[in-house]
């Protein structure tokens, strides 16, 4: 198996969670705080444009 990266592991741990919780689960519906465009990557940017245009 390759050695995962920090952000790998994180990922797959919150994917986990999500897995076993649903996204139901309070800490995935309740989130407090917007992901706002501007504090997107330049990729994730290109994606949101795609997706919304």
């Amino acid at each position: 198996m390759a050695d995962l990266t920090s952000r790998d592991r994180v990922m797959r741990w919150i994917a986990g969670l999500i897995a076993s919780e649903g996204e139901n689960a309070l800490w995935v519906a309740g989130a407090h705080m917007l992901i706002t465009k501007t504090s997107l990557s330049f990729s994730a940017k290109v994606w949101w444009a795609i997706v919304h245009a």
